[in-house]
């Protein structure tokens, strides 16, 4: 995990959450990330329906690109859903690490829930 974290630490691109730090402590580690106070897109859909065609287009292209820049990087995200996928303003930004994982990295091994 602290390989896959490092990795995207080193992601650049808008609609990734920017990871600033990592911290092992106990066994443990913690990954310190850019807070983004915006609604998941699960929960935009719930509170105000479901997107119109261009929007949702909007939001496909900016979740590919954020998706294009983690993989060339080395980074698999596992874990693509709409409760994984921020929308604040409804422009979307995705968490490099909720559940990813670098080509070497074991299948079943995940990040700790937080």
């Amino acid at each position: 995990m602290l390989r896959e974290a490092r990795i995207a630490s080193r992601l650049q691109d808008p609609a990734v959450v920017t990871v600033y730090d990592l911290i092992s402590e106990d066994d443990q580690t913690f990954i310190v990330m850019e807070l983004i106070n915006a609604p998941t897109l699960e929960e935009s859909v719930d509170l105000d329906g479901p997107l119109g065609t261009r929007e949702a287009a909007t939001l496909a292209r900016q979740l590919l690109g954020a998706l294009e820049a983690a993989h060339s990087s080395g980074v698999v995200h596992r874990d693509v859903k709409p409760g994984n996928v921020m929308v604040p303003g409804r422009a979307t930004r995705s968490s490099p690490t909720s559940a990813s994982r670098s080509p070497s990295t074991t299948p079943g091994s995940r990040p700790p829930a937080r």
